[in-house]
């Protein structure tokens, strides 16, 4: 090793070696991709991926690894159990192959995390479990609650979302003192910046064309728990409020609604907006990748989250990392 020296007297003593850790997860996203840079800064990071593509997220497969070593399981997660057997073998030969220090697991459901913890156990390798699960967040049934407390407790720490993560970790077993808080980031940095230099530049990125109004925005899967009905009911009853308004010159300040995303309920969204006369002023853009959203964040007056439970809702993050105020649920 080529060692610097502060003086030709006194040599400078070699760098500690980086704690060597596989971080695991089903799919790297966007903000997968920026929390395993993050980690590679202070620890010597494996990325594994279950799979590179997946039905759930329509997100473009991110490129590169700049400061981790990244490792793909599968092409695709085909499900099944042969999918699952051959990537819990995989998943063994890829941590023997790593030989890691820790490994880091996301939750304890998923074939990858449960191989990944096996294999540590066998190994005498501590695991850092991942949970953004909360005591409230889904319908609790005992014998599954035995079962992951037994799995929790294999696991020697947890890194979790928010406090109700962290008390949950602690029903199920694991020591207070050694769980962190902090699993649930965005690159705050690049919407903060993106959002600005479009401001700044009046860049051709931004929407074409946007809304012939200010605008609210919401931003999710077109799922039952996202709340999307009631959001737009409501958003019509505003539309009512507002028009009954004495202030008749201000009537043209009506703000209107963006909604991004897609999934199975949309003809059943699209049917309520047409319902409710509402296809002039709000609009359906479908599902919009990462470099996309900050032009919308940009553009937006004020962000929506209406779900009736969610673990955490990543995207309000990122609107809040835009300067843009946000108006969520309880949940």
């Amino acid at each position: 090793m080529n060692l610097e020296k502060k003086s030709s007297l006194t040599p400078l003593a070699p760098e500690e070696p980086k704690l060597r850790v596989a971080i695991l997860f089903q799919r790297f996203g966007p903000y997968h991709h920026a929390r395993l840079n993050a980690a590679g800064r202070v620890f010597s990071v494996w990325g594994v991926e279950a799979c590179a593509e997946e039905d759930v997220y329509a997100w473009k497969k991110v490129e590169g690894a700049a400061a981790f070593t990244r490792v793909t399981l599968s092409d695709r997660n085909s499900g099944g159990r042969q999918w699952k057997r051959q990537l819990h073998q995989k998943m063994w030969q890829a941590l023997d192959e790593i030989k890691p220090q820790a490994v880091v697991v996301p939750g304890w459901a998923s074939t990858d995390a449960f191989s990944a913890i096996a294999w540590c156990v066998k190994n005498e390798v501590p695991v850092v479990v991942m949970s953004e699960s909360t005591a409230w967040d889904d319908r609790r049934v005992s014998w599954k609650e035995w079962l992951k407390n037994r799995l929790v407790k294999l696991c020697a720490a947890g890194l979790a979302g928010g406090t109700p993560h962290a008390d949950y970790l602690v029903q199920l077993g694991l020591p207070r003192e050694r769980i962190a808080l902090g699993y649930d980031v965005v690159d705050n940095e690049y919407f903060s910046t993106k959002v600005q230099a479009l401001k700044t530049e009046n860049s051709p990125a931004f929407i074409q064309p946007p809304p012939a109004a200010p605008f609210f925005l919401a931003s999710a899967r077109f799922v039952e728990k996202k709340n999307l009905f009631r959001l737009i009911r409501a958003y019509a009853r505003y539309r009512e409020l507002a028009a009954e308004s004495e202030i008749e010159n201000r009537k043209s300040e009506i703000w209107q609604l963006v909604l991004l995303g897609d999934g199975p309920l949309k003809a059943d969204i699209v049917r309520l907006i047409a319902e409710l006369g509402l296809q002039n002023c709000v609009h359906l853009p479908g599902f919009k990748q990462y470099e996309e959203l900050p032009a919308y964040f940009g553009l937006a007056q004020v962000f929506v989250h209406a779900s009736t439970t969610e673990q955490w809702g990543l995207v309000v993050n990122e609107a809040m990392a835009s300067s843009l105020p946000v108006l969520v649920s309880h949940r």
